[in-house]
């Protein structure tokens, strides 16, 4: 019986806490919800992406995108960069640098156009109502692909 508690203590001093929470994530429902999650709020920012790019006038020229769809845009934005810096920042330890360089650009940007558009006309008259930022745009693509590979 000694062996036993022998056992699980050194099993809980060699895992730590990420390492017990990464292997629950990953051999639960709640891991799968959690992805699901993930691959919905890619989905909806490329939604929110492609509704955004048919706001155009009658001469087929860019408009000022609507407060919601920049809202909307800028809260799913923010919601996917705290739920991807728990999961794969804070939790999982193992690092994917060209994954955080394309999450960098595909949720960053909105972000930061978001905020660059409220301080400034020229801005939020642009394409995307985003400026030099509306570039990086397209990378969430890259990103929903990671998302369904899962």
């Amino acid at each position: 019986m000694s062996e036993l508690a022998t056992f699980v203590s050194i099993d809980n001093i060699v895992n730590s806490w990420r390492q017990r929470l990464l292997f629950f994530i990953d051999t639960t429902v709640w891991g799968r919800i959690w992805d699901a999650v993930d691959f919905a709020l890619n989905a909806a920012l490329c939604i929110v992406y492609v509704v955004n790019t048919t706001v155009v006038d009658a001469k087929n020229e860019p408009l000022r995108i609507p407060a919601a769809n920049r809202c909307a845009e800028f809260l799913v934005a923010v919601v996917f960069l705290a739920q991807y810096i728990a999961r794969y920042v804070v939790i999982n330890a193992n690092h994917r640098a060209f994954e955080h360089l394309v999450v960098f650009f595909a949720f960053v940007s909105p972000i930061t156009a978001f905020a660059m558009s409220m301080h400034s006309a020229a801005v939020r008259g642009s394409y995307m109502s985003a400026g030099v930022m509306a570039i990086f745009y397209p990378a969430r693509f890259l990103r929903l692909h990671y998302a369904i590979k899962r």
